[in-house]
């Protein structure tokens, strides 16, 4: 009878020691006295936990990494929302959070696991909820997140251990939202064009000078709609200032320096869209990057991104429906402005030399003599700071193009439009050959960069325009520019675009000389064509009168009429995506 009471004893602790944990919803970053976070399995195992727990929240795998992982959303949704065809038509405002697409600067995933934990468990902002659906990306770069270790981030105040900057394959994502040459980047677009987001937020780290703030951040208002940029300036950026500042968290933009050190002046970023909310602002999303600052204690860090995400739901869920129907304006100012329109694109821009004078926040410095590297090292003290900076704020418009009708992407160059599908570009496929007035590029006095980047050979290249006759083939494919996500797709098939294909290195052989000639074989046609062309005899003379170094090199001169003979390769250089400006049936 002992050994049962026993039993039944044991049996009852047991239980309540399990009951006792499954009531425990303290995260690892918690119970590790806030200097750790969690690896990838226990991360989304909690996630799980919480799922179980509550009916308004779902755990859904959106795609996979090169390492064979799985990447999640966790959808927090009041009315149980969480197919992305329903959440895509869904009147609420989607905000889709985006953590660790830096591993190693991952405090965002931290602060989310609060965030669920303190919606689902403690019933916190469940008011915000009845306007708003949160869409959390808990890592993205899950590889990259894999990859633990205390030496990861350098200049780096915790975590305890973190992850890499850069995925299993060694792509930095954050510089990959247009190319899409990761995986994970293929899954998140097509994840994009699923769910159809109104607000986004991106959660990182910076590095760079000490300063008082816990956090900066940044969001695009050059290239987007007047409606858009009105409720950034007007709306979103007093609100979230002020009620961060409530909080404790005075914050700045995130920024540049002008010079080499703070004293020259900062210069307010701007976005191009192969960063994260460079590429939300292209399409017609308000898209928020948040920077933590590397040396506050990891702690701070996390409950200062906490306290962003609280705030932004709060703006995004009091003004849904404006961010509901500024998309929608947004879509069609750009198509009536700049497709049915006749107002020029802009693609590039530049920094306007003009400032205004601003406090910053900062701390004392000194410059310390290194042994090691010869020169003065800068140390920060704790003692507060305030600097009047020179601010730099205005950019310019540096280029821009006038949209074409179509353009026509040659059916040996169609793969390029697995990546434009993602980014919600529609096309049709030529069935009949017709022909076309079409408008080319031609690229002269091209350079290879002697390193690659983000995996790719970059070219430069000046650009000129010239006209022919064309035939639009059977399997070529025509993009109009009358579409709603008409911008990627002028960015990416336009050379002059900073993110095109061309830019990217995607299009590189076409640079490539392949027939050459055999001087006894070009010289006596070279003769021929110098006695029947004056103009040409002209040219040459004078480049031989000019350029001692043009006039010593027979390979040089030979070639300069070879390359303006018909046995020259007319399509060296030159871009073979071309424009359309005439209507097709």
């Amino acid at each position: 009878m002992k050994k049962i009471l026993l039993n039944i004893f044991f049996s009852a602790l047991f239980l309540a020691s399990l009951s006792a944990q499954d009531n425990n919803w303290d995260t690892f970053f918690e119970s590790s006295n806030y200097k750790q976070s969690p690896n990838y399995n226990n991360s989304i195992n909690y996630l799980k936990r919480l799922e179980k727990f509550s009916e308004y929240a779902k755990l859904v795998a959106f795609g996979t990494s090169p390492q064979g992982r799985t990447l999640y959303t966790f959808i927090i949704s009041k009315d149980k929302v969480f197919d992305y065809e329903a959440l895509k038509n869904s009147t609420k405002a989607k905000t889709l959070i985006m953590c660790g697409i830096h591993s190693g600067e991952i405090e965002g995933k931290d602060a989310s696991l609060l965030l669920a934990r303190d919606i689902l468990i403690e019933k916190k902002y469940n008011d915000l909820l009845d306007n708003e659906i949160l869409i959390i990306i808990p890592v993205f770069n899950v590889d990259g997140h894999e990859r633990i270790s205390k030496y990861n981030r350098i200049n780096q105040n915790g975590p305890e251990e973190m992850g890499w900057r850069t995925t299993a394959q060694n792509l930095n994502l954050n510089r990959d939202f247009m190319k899409a040459d990761a995986p994970e980047m293929k899954a998140f677009l097509k994840l994009w064009n699923d769910i159809n987001p109104d607000f986004f937020i991106d959660l990182h780290t910076t590095d760079g000078l000490d300063m008082q703030y816990e956090l900066t951040y940044s969001i695009e208002t050059i290239s987007v709609s007047p409606m858009l940029r009105k409720w950034i300036n007007k709306t979103f950026e007093p609100s979230f200032e002020l009620l961060m500042k409530e909080d404790g968290y005075p914050l700045f933009k995130y920024f540049g320096f002008k010079g080499r050190k703070l004293t020259d002046g900062v210069v307010e970023w701007n976005s191009s869209p192969r960063f994260s909310h460079g590429y939300s602002s292209m399409r017609g999303v308000p898209g928020v990057l948040i920077e933590t600052h590397s040396l506050k204690p990891f702690k701070n860090r996390v409950y200062a991104t906490y306290s962003a995400l609280v705030n932004m739901m709060k703006i995004v869920s009091q003004n849904h429906t404006q961010l509901k129907n500024q998309k929608l304006e947004n879509d069609k100012w750009f198509l009536e402005n700049y497709v049915t329109g006749d107002k020029w694109l802009p693609i590039n821009h530049e920094l306007i030399n003009k400032f205004n004078k601003t406090d910053f926040l900062g701390f004392e410095s000194y410059l310390e003599k290194s042994e090691i590297t010869g020169d003065s090292i800068i140390r920060y003290t704790k003692t507060p700071k305030t600097f009047l900076l020179d601010y730099y704020t205005q950019y310019k418009t540096s280029d821009s193009l006038k949209l074409p009708k179509y353009y026509i992407i040659p059916v040996q160059f169609s793969y390029l439009k697995d990546i434009l599908i993602l980014h919600g570009i529609t096309f049709i496929e030529n069935k009949t050959a017709k022909k076309v007035l079409g408008e080319f590029y031609k690229l002269p006095d091209v350079k290879l960069s002697p390193r690659s980047f983000e995996g790719r050979q970059l070219p430069s290249y000046n650009v000129s325009e010239f006209s022919r006759e064309v035939n639009i083939n059977q399997g070529d494919l025509i993009f109009s520019t009358n579409q709603k996500n008409f911008i990627p797709l002028v960015y990416l098939l336009e050379p002059k675009s900073p993110d095109s294909f061309l830019k990217w290195g995607f299009l590189n052989s076409i640079f490539e000389q392949k027939e050459y000639f055999e001087d006894y074989s070009m010289e006596p046609i070279a003769k021929e064509m110098l006695k029947k062309d004056i103009n040409l005899k002209a040219e040459f003379e004078k480049k031989l009168a000019e350029d001692e170094k043009f006039r010593n090199n027979p390979y040089q001169r030979l070639n300069f009429i070879y390359e303006r003979s018909p046995y020259y390769d007319s399509n060296l250089n030159v871009y073979p995506i071309y424009k359309v400006d005439a209507e097709l049936e």
